[in-house]
């Protein structure tokens, strides 16, 4: 197994699957902060989206896991299809998203996926474009 990354923010593993060795597995795991607390994101939805997406773009959102008590998450994922982008939704947020710079990579194994998102601006973004009047953002 071979790790690639930075130790303790994200490392990225090889793994294979047990019934075929060839055949590489697709999973992402790590931790949401809050960036205005600092401290663990709960109850955040954690998907995927297209590359290219925007936080306008609600409707591609493919949930995947919801962040735990000590905001981490973690969920197997599909290893076929194009690369995705790693996203977050909260109810709060007038369902925009956040749309982060982390790829799926669909070969590997990811761990320690730290995202910092700032619920403040998130909820900005939503009561702006959340409004029924703007863009696809709905409450």
């Amino acid at each position: 197994m071979q790790k690639i990354g930075v130790p303790g923010v994200l490392e990225v593993e090889l793994d294979k699957d047990e019934d075929n060795p060839e055949k590489a597995v697709c999973s992402v795991a790590g931790v949401v902060y809050n960036r205005d607390t600092g401290g663990p994101f709960t109850g955040v939805e954690v998907g995927e989206v297209p590359p290219g997406s925007a936080f306008t773009d609600e409707e591609s959102f493919q949930y995947r896991a919801t962040s735990g008590p000590d905001g981490s998450y973690s969920f197997d994922c599909s290893p076929s299809g194009e690369p995705g982008a790693l996203a977050l939704k909260l109810g709060g947020w007038g369902s925009c998203i956040d749309v982060t710079r982390q790829t799926i990579a669909k070969d590997k194994a990811q761990r320690n996926v730290t995202i910092y998102v700032s619920d403040k601006v998130m909820r900005t973004l939503g009561g702006v474009f959340g409004l029924p009047r703007n863009d696809n953002c709905t409450r």
